[in-house]
This record gives C-alpha cells, structure tokens and sequence, in this order.
C-alpha cells in the first residue's frame, strides 16, 4: 500500500521519537481515509517507547504543544498551517454509566495491538507506522472496509452508547453495512444517557459528512436508535422519500456557496420535512436556540409554498416571490423544493419557476431593502415618531407588490399621499 505524502514536518518529529526509541503511529481517520482514496488532514498521532517528558522535548522543537485532553494526555501541535494531535497508548476501564464513565489508563509500553482493542470499529483500528509508512492492521479493519462491512473491535463497544450513534453516521458516510452482531449490541444501547451535544453532534455527521445521508436513514430503525426519537417513527415509514430527500438535499448544497450553519439548516428541515412534531424532536437533541427557531420558520415557509403553488391561488406572482424573499433566502427555498421531489413529484417543476420568477423580480441573490427608510422622512422635514412605522409598512408593501417600479415613484407617492396633506 502506497500511502498519501505526510507533511515534512509530521516525518521529522516521528524520525526524532524514533531515534530516542520510540514509534511514532499514525491512527483513526487518516489511516481508514487514505485506503479509501479520501484526502484527509486528520493528523492523530500515537505515541509509543518514550515517556511524556522526552516527547515533549521533541514537540517544543517545532512549536508550543499544548494540554487539550487533560484526560487522555493528548497535545495538540501546529506546525504552520498543519494541526497534529499526539497522545499516548491507553486503555479505558468502564467505572460508571454512559458515555463519560470510564477510567482512561495511558501506557507508553503498551504493543499497537492491544491499544487498538479500544477502538470501536475495525475500521478505525488501524494504524501507520511512521516514518516506515508500515500498515497495523490487528482487527483486520482493511478486508472490513474492502467487503464494506462496519464491525464492532470487541465486546466494549457496548460499554458506550454513543457508539451506536456513529454506527449510523459511519455506515452512511462510507456506504457500509452494518454487521449483524453489531446491530444487536447497539439495539440493546440506553441512548437516554447521552447528551443533546452528543446527539447534535453525531446527527450532524450524518448531514453534512455523508455525500448520501439518506444511506444512513434505514440504520436508525435496524438499530434501534429511533426508540429515542419518536418523532422519526412516521418520517421513517416514508424512509425512501426522506432518504432521496437528504441524498438530492446534499447534491444541491454543493451548488450553493453558503456557510455549513446554513447548509446544516437546510439539512435539518430536509430531515423534519414529515415530521409531525418536528419542535419536539429539535428540543430532544440541541440546545442550539438559532436552530430551534430557524427550522420551523423554514418548514412554515416551504409549506407555505407549496400549499400556494398546489392550490394554485397566487394572484401578483412578482409580490408573492418578493415576500417570501423576504422570510427565506429563494435559493434556500428553491434547493428544499428540487429535494423533496420523492414526496411530491411536481416540487422540482415549482422550483424552476421559483427561480424564474426571483430572478425576473431581482431577489434571487437577496431580498429587496426598503426605498424609504425612516432616515428619509426625516431628511424630508418630518419629526420622528410613532406614526413612521405604518406608512414604511405600507409604502414597501407597495414596493414588493411592484406598485411602485423605483425610489423616485416612492417618493412622489410619499409626497402625495403623506407631505403635502400635512404641509
């Protein structure tokens, strides 16, 4: 196996730990990436046959190593632009309940092929030695991934819930299938001790990592997990249209050059769409306020496009598509319609006359700001107060109905209706 060329820096320092003794082995993502021909910058480095005190005088060579897992010993390095992670072997004894209750036992001496016991899935087992670029592979995590099967590493996995939440994530993200035994222990996993963090975090994973989400979609229910999430129960028996919805949904996302909170939004609401309760269901896994508003306003406003388009009850198509700018980005609007074709197949015609339609009425890219601001009735001579607020409101309801085509109509309108009766 040919692997990906390591930063220079990266093969220098494992070049120094291995000329005091010790081995240097590249793990987790990197490894499970670059055998999958996926570029990865996933730099997690184990640390064996030297003790913390001479790896820390290798590091601080090249930089300032800083504590950011007090309780697993790792550092974190940056070497320009290039962020790296060294932690020693360890093993972790289970002491309590959920995800957070165990000891965590570092070992410099401990061999590669014990550490990797604690690795969830074989997959992520696997290690590089480094500078030799020699594979590790004691749980046989490259034949699991060449036969496309996600596997439990041992009888421990049950020991944390949250394992059965990546299982999801993983086996849609890399197109895996679930082994049986292990879709049994995570059918036995009490998900009701993690936290929302956790359940935030790991669905948004399955969002935004995955190239097709909706691979994962069928998993939830083999295990188990939507017993945490009734909400999910009548979405999953559409599981088809919701697994095609997120699948398009994340094709489009690539046309939009939007940030990954929005992108992250527009996913959720993909994922809510059939939902009967979709705030209960929010509430069960963020504490994100901004997502719990922003996801039902964009659900409100999708449903309220297409119950109009369905009834076909739209009389000034140029104010209808100006006002629902105004609540929704229309390039939100218009990917969210093109996703849900499997529920309603004429969703992805209404998307191409909703871009048609913003485009002619100029709010594709954004919403139309009012002509006349307050600022403006002041700069005509009127003394500030209450009585701004209704005439804004109605002069740019005019504006967005197309009443009014320019700020100089605005104007004149303001002049006739407003100024000239109170001069």
């Amino acid at each position: 196996m040919i692997f990906p060329k390591l930063p220079d820096k990266l093969i220098e320092i494992a070049s120094k730990i291995k000329d005091l003794g010790g081995q240097a082995t590249l793990v987790g993502g990197w490894v499970r990436d670059s055998l999958l021909g996926i570029k990865s910058k996933d730099y997690d480095i184990e640390v064996s046959g030297i003790d913390e005190t001479t790896l820390l005088k290798i590091l601080e060579k090249f930089g300032k190593a800083n504590l950011v897992g007090k309780a697993f010993g790792v550092y974190h390095l940056r070497c320009g632009q290039v962020p790296m992670d060294f932690s020693f072997p360890r093993t972790e004894l289970k002491t309590g309940e959920g995800h957070r209750g165990f000891e965590i036992i570092t070992d410099p001496s401990l061999p590669f092929e014990k550490a990797s016991l604690r690795r969830d899935f074989t997959i992520n087992a696997m290690g590089v030695y480094i500078p030799q670029m020699t594979l590790m592979d004691p749980q046989n995590g490259q034949k699991d991934l060449q036969e496309g099967v996600l596997k439990h590493v041992s009888d421990a996995f049950g020991e944390d819930p949250l394992r059965a939440l990546r299982a999801i994530q993983f086996a849609a993200r890399f197109n895996l299938k679930i082994y049986s035994e292990t879709q049994l222990i995570c059918q036995q996993q009490d998900l009701s001790q993690l936290s929302k963090e956790r359940f935030e975090e790991e669905f948004k994973k399955l969002l935004l990592k995955a190239d097709k989400p909706g691979l994962g979609i069928p998993w939830i229910k083999k295990t188990g997990i939507h017993r945490f999430f009734p909400e999910l129960d009548y979405t999953l028996n559409q599981q088809q249209c919701l697994a095609s919805a997120l699948n398009q949904g994340k094709k489009y996302l690539s046309t939009l050059n939007i940030t990954e909170k929005d992108c992250w939004y527009l996913m959720l609401t993909l994922l809510c769409y059939s939902m009967e309760n979709p705030l209960q269901f929010l509430n069960r896994f963020t504490r994100d306020i901004k997502v719990i508003k922003t996801i039902p306003i964009y659900l409100t406003n999708l449903n309220e496009c297409t119950t109009s388009m369905q009834s076909n009850t739209i009389e000034n198509t140029f104010g209808w598509i100006r006002n629902l700018s105004l609540n929704m980005p229309i390039p939100f609007v218009y990917m969210l319609l093109k996703s849900i074709h499997a529920y309603l197949p004429q969703a992805e015609h209404w998307a191409a006359f909703v871009k048609k339609e913003a485009t002619a009425a100029d709010c594709w890219k954004k919403a139309p700001e009012p002509w006349i601001q307050g600022r403006t009735l002041i700069q005509l001579g009127q003394k500030p107060g209450p009585h701004f607020n209704p005439i804004l409101k109605e002069i740019f309801a005019l504006q967005i109905a197309g009443d009014l085509k320019s700020r100089d109509d605005a104007l004149n309108w303001l002049n006739q209706k407003y100024l000239k009766s109170n001069n």
